[in-house]
């Protein structure tokens, strides 16, 4: 109750033509007006970022419940730290513990904030694993608010960005890409000495071009079609400025696109390896347990459509548990069928897409109580 309070009542959507609470869709204003407005959001989002840690700490006054822009668990002496978004966090600490228990010292951390996007503290989490001795990290990446191609990133851990007067360039992002002049990797090359870095990776988007980080996930991050050539032309310009400090080009590099290019500053800086993330993930419970003695294995994700078997969990599982029987849920099912699978979705088999939005528990539920393990 206090926490519902604490939040406030769900306020409804206008709808459209509400002559009462009269509102706009999309960007009804000049260029002008325009470039003002996303200066705006920028410094509204440095304001909301100053504001987390005070928000979260009242939060925890109130609820008992402690909540960091990035938080880990077993990260202080870990020699592998995992960094994941989303529900499979939590099944992950079961498997860090699972390894500790087993002597292997293993660690996993988060993001609880997205937008603004907490580069510094998830840098200041590699510093520190670094400082205690970790010589390999892992990062499972995806899912941000960026299109910075990484500086904001190689900024908190330790790259100098210089304009042509010789001062450092603050706070990088994609709209200062064009005062670049050189870029010192002195501080991060002696700080990631020795240590090997694996990204977990779903995606082969390069960083540039028309199934680049730009034109193909800008647009998800809010970005209006308008922008997209300023962004993807100032990406350019700094991949070249890249290649001019470090004497290689990876912006063709399968999976340099990855949030928002920061796939390609985690290969072209720290020369990471990528793997798909659910091989990696798969391979790890390979090694603890007996794979071959489930005669069932049960997956899903919110939407199985055709990205589904296109390098993401449940591909990785079909593939995997190959001979096996497979059970997939889901929300919403776009396919007509998976080889050797069994597919359950809520929507259309129990639910609406309205009813399941409205009572997403419920339904679940129901759609649990149709599943059948046995043949």
């Amino acid at each position: 109750k206090s926490v519902r309070e604490y939040i406030g009542e769900k306020k409804e959507a206008y709808p459209f033509l509400d002559l009462e609470h009269p509102i706009t869709v999309g960007s009804y204003m000049n260029e002008p007006d325009l470039i003002n407005n996303r200066y705006q959001l920028h410094l509204a989002m440095e304001e909301a970022d100053s504001k987390l840690t005070e928000l979260f700490d009242e939060y925890a006054q109130l609820s008992g419940r402690e909540y960091k822009k990035v938080q880990g668990v077993e990260c202080a002496d870990a020699d592998n730290i995992l960094v994941i978004l989303g529900s499979s966090y939590d099944t992950s600490i079961e498997a860090v513990e699972e390894l500790r228990e087993s002597g292997k010292k293993a660690g996993v951390a988060t993001l609880n904030v997205i937008r603004p996007f907490p580069s510094k503290d998830i840098c200041e989490l590699i510093k520190n694993a670094i400082q205690l001795g970790s010589k390999k990290i892992v990062l499972g990446v995806g899912g941000s608010a960026t299109d910075d191609g990484g500086t904001g990133m190689l900024e908190a851990l330790g790259v100098k960005f210089t304009n042509k007067n010789g001062e450092k360039i603050e706070k990088i992002s994609n709209g200062k890409m064009k005062e670049i002049d050189t870029i010192d990797v002195s501080s991060l090359k002696e700080l990631i000495k020795d240590i090997e870095f694996l990204v977990l990776n779903d995606v082969t988007n390069p960083l540039l071009g028309e199934k680049g980080a730009t034109y193909i996930f800008a647009p998800q991050k809010g970005a209006k079609e308008i922008d997209l050539p300023i962004l993807e032309d100032n990406m350019r310009y700094y991949s070249t400025k890249t290649k001019e400090a470090l004497g290689i080009d990876e912006k063709d590099y399968p999976g340099s696109g990855a949030v928002g290019g920061c796939g390609f500053a985690l290969r072209s800086y720290m020369k990471a390896e990528f793997i798909p993330g659910i091989n990696y993930l798969l391979d790890l419970l390979e090694k603890n347990y007996d794979l071959t003695k489930y005669d069932v294995v049960i997956s899903g994700e919110g939407r199985i459509d055709n990205q589904t078997l296109d390098g993401k969990v449940v591909s990785g599982i079909t593939s995997k548990f190959d001979g096996k029987k497979k059970i997939l849920v889901c929300a919403l099912n776009e396919l007509d069928s998976i080889e050797d699978s069994v597919i359950y979705s809520v929507v259309p088999q129990v639910a609406t897409v309205d009813e399941s939005m409205s009572n997403p528990e419920e339904c679940y539920r129901k759609l649990c109580e149709l599943i059948e393990i046995e043949e």
